[in-house]
C-alpha cells in the first residue's frame, strides 16, 4: 500500500510537531494505514511486549525511525 498522506518528520525536543493536529491522524492517514502501521509495531515489538507487557519508548521510537 503505497503512502499518500504528509509526512511527519521525527526528531527530537521543541521541533517534534506534526503537520497537523494528533487528533485529526485517522482523518489524515486513514483507518486502514494506521491499521498497518500499528500491525507493523505490534509484530516488530511483540516479543519484549510479551515479556514485559509494554515497549519501552526508546524501542517504539527507533522502530518508527526506520526507513
Amino acid at each position: 500500500m503505497p503512502h499518500t498522506g504528509p509526512l511527519p518528520s521525527f526528531a527530537n525536543g521543541l521541533d517534534n510537531k506534526l503537520p497537523f493536529p494528533t487528533s485529526q491522524l485517522f482523518d489524515v492517514y486513514g483507518d486502514q494505514a494506521l491499521y498497518v502501521i500499528a500491525l507493523g509495531a505490534h509484530a516488530a515489538l511483540g516479543e519484549a511486549i510479551s515479556f514485559q507487557n509494554y515497549a519501552h519508548l526508546p524501542d517504539v521510537q527507533s522502530y518508527y525511525l526506520e526507513p
